[in-house]
């Protein structure tokens, strides 16, 4: 269900999850209202609304908690790809001090990488899996590096300085595709939803002067639930849905460095 809603446009899954809110809203409020009058809490209740209050404030503060923490892991893990990237370019330009055979194969192998990285792996993510064979060919290149002897001070600097790149880049690709998953797992959903149906049950019981006005206050309520469950939803899956987190910083290295076009150059120094 979730991937179904994943693949529609931002504001299509905006709109469906608006309606469905506010369907399933204003069913409670009748249902409650015809069905539950003994539950119903007169609005001559005394401290009605103090319990209202608070149970808004703690489920406020529950959803701005979660809403803040899948935005910093979606963050960071964008950062992740672009260090991923980076590292990628470092090793590129620090493999040219290799002598000519050794850096030829290696450059080789990093184009083979990266395209299958793109290609094969990043639709991968999207599934909470990962391509071993883009692992395999990163395995390749981590080989030619070790089994390298360097013959001189500056192949030794040069070599020393590929391993720390290599290390720091498998763990950032580690980091890639560990957290490739779901942030939120089933059971803080559950929380979430519960949450949400026990906001809008409690302030389907209140007494209202005119059934009009309560019609209005709890469509409003549930568009705005509908509006934090959207984000979430947005930002839950980082290689999925309309927000998913794109290749474009492996992309680019290929056209830089790989590109056959020779006014490549030109256009990334324009841009």
């Amino acid at each position: 269900m979730i991937n179904y809603f994943l693949a529609l446009s931002a504001p299509a899954l905006l709109l469906i999850l608006i309606s469905i809110f506010i369907i399933i809203s204003l069913t409670l409020l009748f249902i409650t209202q015809k069905y539950l009058r003994i539950l119903i809490i007169d609005k001559h209740v005394e401290y009605g609304d103090i319990f209202t209050n608070s149970l808004a404030m703690i489920f406020g503060f529950i959803i701005g908690f979660i809403a803040v923490s899948v935005w910093e892991s979606y963050n960071d893990l964008n950062n992740t790809v672009s260090k991923e990237a980076n590292a990628i370019h470092n090793m590129y330009r620090t493999i040219e001090a290799y002598p000519a055979n050794t850096a030829e194969k290696g450059k080789e192998i990093l184009e083979d990488y990266v395209q299958e990285v793109i290609e094969k792996e990043w639709p991968l993510l999207s599934r909470d899996k990962f391509d071993p064979i883009a692992y395999k060919k990163l395995t390749l290149f981590y080989d030619l590096i070790v089994s390298f002897k360097p013959s001189d001070f500056a192949e030794l600097a040069a070599h020393q300085e590929m391993l720390n790149l290599l290390a720091n880049y498998r763990e950032l690709r580690r980091d890639r595709v560990h957290n490739a998953k779901a942030i939120l797992d089933p059971s803080i959903w559950l929380a979430l939803e519960s949450s949400a149906f026990l906001f809008v049950l409690i302030s389907c019981l209140f007494e209202m002067r005119t059934m009009r006005i309560h019609i209005i206050l709890i469509t409003l309520l549930a568009s705005g639930l509908a509006v934090v469950f959207f984000l979430l939803l947005m930002y839950n899956h980082p290689f999925m849905g309309p927000n998913a987190i794109q290749p474009e910083a492996f992309r680019m290295l290929l056209d830089f460095y790989w590109s056959k076009d020779p006014n490549v150059f030109e256009q990334q120094v324009s841009d």
